[in-house]
């Protein structure tokens, strides 16, 4: 059996993990997902999930216990639910995916950057 990666500059955020750390938490929570590597990113801690990504394959353990948000585009859109499904399945707290293009085309925030949380959180109270 194939062994899980990290995505790309993953390993820094799984050794902090491993000695109790975490991402202090802007204004976009603790961490930002790219699909791409041309995405921009300002100046948050970030990931890529390059495309033609095996999501099984992608060790994200790291992301437990965080609030983390996918910052993509409409072509990028496709492949959205799989990485939220693979966050939520790692212990994320919270993802928002905020589609960019169609924030900046003032579609409706319930399509532009809709949130999901841990099936266990919802249902905690």
């Amino acid at each position: 059996m194939t062994a899980r990666r990290l995505p790309p500059h993953g390993k820094q955020f799984a050794d902090a993990r491993a000695r109790g750390l975490t991402p202090r938490k802007l204004g976009l929570g603790h961490l930002i997902v790219l699909l791409d590597w041309r995405e921009p990113c300002a100046a948050m801690p970030f990931v890529v999930i390059p495309p033609g990504t095996d999501m099984d394959m992608v060790n994200l353990a790291f992301v437990a216990g965080l609030h983390v948000t996918i910052n993509h585009t409409d072509m990028q859109a496709p492949r959205v639910p799989a990485v939220v499904d693979a966050l939520l399945a790692a212990g994320v707290v919270r993802v928002d995916a905020v589609n960019r293009q169609a924030l900046a085309r003032g579609d409706g925030l319930d399509a532009a950057w809709p949130v999901f949380e841990r099936e266990e959180l919802r249902h905690a109270a």
